[in-house]
C-alpha cells in the first residue's frame, strides 16, 4: 500500500547534513555484512544479503526522500542425524524519520532483530522445522517490497514423498512484519492460524495448488490456482485462474481472477492481462502481499472494498534481444474499480538489472491516482549483495 510522506524539510535536508551524520552507522552495517560474506566461502552454513534502498514520495501531506542501508546475515549449524538449529540476524539503518522497512511512516525505528530462530528436523522426503522462519504460501509469505520482509513464528511441515507432489502443513502463532514501528516485534496472531496446502506439477505444462487457512474461530480461508505453459512457435504463453473464499469475522467474500502473458521470444517482449472479481465483502491479502493476480507493488483488490473489480495490463521487456543482458524493463497499468466510490489507478514503472548472482539493482515508480485518498507517487531503487 501506498503510505504517507513528510514535509518538504525533510526532503531538503535528507540527502546533504542528515546522510552526513549517519555515514558511520552505516558503515558499519555494510562493513559487518561484507566481512561476513567474506567468510561464507569457507562456510557454506553461512549466508546473508546486504541491501541499500532509496525512496522518494509524494502525496497531499507532502514530500520526502529516505535511504536506508541493512540486510541480514543467516547461520544453520551442521546437520547430525537430520537436526539443524538456524538463525537470522536482521539489521536496518534509515534516516530517524523513517522506519527502514517501507520507509516514511514517520516513525523511528532502526532495529537489530533475531528474525529467524528454528529447530529443523528431515529427512530424504520431508522437512518439519519449528520456530521463527519464512514462510512463503500464497495467504502467508515473506511480501520482500522493503528493506526487511515478513517473518513467521510457528511451525511447518512438508513432504514430498508423492511423485510431482508437495505438500504442506502449518500453524502460525505470530508475525513480524516488515513496516511500521512493529517490524523488530512478533505480534501473535489472534487464536493462532493453521494451514494446509498441496502443490501439483504431474501433467505437463501444468501446475496446480490448492491451500486452507483456519483458526477455527473467526477465520477461514480457502485458495485454489491453476497455471498452464505453453509453447506456439516463436511465443511462449502462461494462461492462469484462481479463487479464494474468505470468511474473516463472520463476513464472507468470493474472488476469482485469470491471467494470460504471452512472450515473444526473439524480441524480448512480452505482454500481459489479468483480471479479478470480489463478489461479497472486501478482498484480504491476509499475512503478506495476497495472491491475486492483478495485485501491484502498492495497490491491490483489497483497495476496492466490497464487490470490488480489477484489471491490469503490462508490457516487459528482456533487453537480451538486443545485446544487453541481464536487463528487464517493465510498464504496468492498474485499475480498481469501487462498487461507489469510483476507480483507483496505479501506473507503475519497472527495472531489474543482475549484474551476475550475487549483485542485483531494481527501482519501482509508482503513480497513483484515488478519489478518496488523492494522488500518490513513490520510487524506490534497492541495490543487493548477496553471499
Amino acid at each position: 500500500m501506498a503510505n504517507n510522506y513528510y514535509d518538504n524539510d525533510f526532503q531538503n535536508n535528507i540527502i546533504y547534513g542528515k546522510i552526513m551524520k549517519n555515514s558511520l552507522a552505516i558503515s558499519a552495517v555494510i562493513s559487518i555484512l561484507l566481512s561476513s560474506g567474506l567468510y561464507a566461502e569457507s562456510n557454506q552454513s553461512i549466508s546473508g544479503n546486504l541491501r541499500l534502498g532509496y525512496q522518494y514520495g509524494k502525496d497531499s501531506i507532502g514530500s520526502g526522500n529516505e535511504v536506508a542501508a541493512g540486510g541480514f546475515l543467516h547461520y544453520e549449524t551442521e546437520e547430525y542425524k537430520g537436526v539443524s538449529f538456524g538463525g537470522t540476524l536482521s539489521a536496518t539503518y534509515g534516516d530517524k524519520r523513517g522506519d527502514g522497512g517501507y520507509f516514511i511512516h514517520g516513525v523511528s525505528n532502526n532495529i537489530v532483530a533475531l528474525s529467524e530462530a528454528y529447530l529443523r528436523i528431515q529427512d530424504e522426503n520431508s522437512e518439519f522445522k519449528v520456530g521463527r522462519q519464512t514462510i512463503d504460501t500464497p495467504f502467508a509469505n515473506s511480501d520482500d517490497i522493503g528493506m526487511i520482509k515478513n517473518y513467521f513464528g510457528g511451525a511447518t511441515f512438508l513432504n514430498t514423498s508423492l511423485k510431482d507432489t508437495t505438500i504442506t502443513a502449518g500453524y502460525i502463532r505470530s508475525m513480524s512484519t516488515g513496516s511500521g514501528d512493529e517490524q523488530n516485534k512478533f505480534t501473535k496472531l489472534d487464536n493462532g492460524v493453521f494451514m494446509a496446502g498441496v502443490e501439483y506439477e504431474g501433467i505437463e505444462n501444468l501446475r496446480l495448488q490448492a491451500w486452507h487457512y483456519d483458526d477455527f474461530k473467526n477465520l477461514g480461508v480457502t485458495y485454489i490456482d491453476g497455471v498452464y505453459k505453453t509453447s506456439l512457435g516463436m511465443f511462449d504463453a502462461d494462461l492462469g485462474v484462481q479463487y479464494a473464499y474468505q470468511d474473516i469475522a463472520g463476513m464472507s467474500n468470493s474472488v476469482y481472477g485469470t491471467i494470460i502473458s504471452i512472450e515473444n521470444k526473439p524480441t524480448g517482449l512480452s505482454i500481459m492481462g489479468a483480471y479479478n472479481k470480489t463478489d461479497g465483502t472486501s478482498a484480504n491479502n491476509l499475512y503478506g502481499g495476497g495472491p491475486f493476480f492483478t495485485n501491484v507493488e502498492h495497490t491491490t483488490i483489497a483497495d476496492g472494498g466490497d464487490d470490488a473489480s480489477s484489471y491490469k495490463v503490462g508490457l516487459t521487456f528482456d533487453t537480451s534481444s538486443i545485446g544487453i543482458s541481464d536487463l528487464k524493463l517493465g510498464i504496468e497499468k492498474l485499475w480498481v474499480g469501487r462498487k461507489n466510490d469510483g476507480d483507483i489507478t496505479n501506473l507503475g514503472i519497472i527495472g531489474e538489472y543482475a549484474y551476475n548472482e550475487d549483485i542485483s539493482l531494481r527501482a519501482y515508480y509508482s503513480d497513483i491516482k484515488d478519489n478518496l485518498g488523492g494522488d500518490k507517487r513513490n520510487l524506490r531503487v534497492f541495490a543487493d549483495y548477496r553471499f
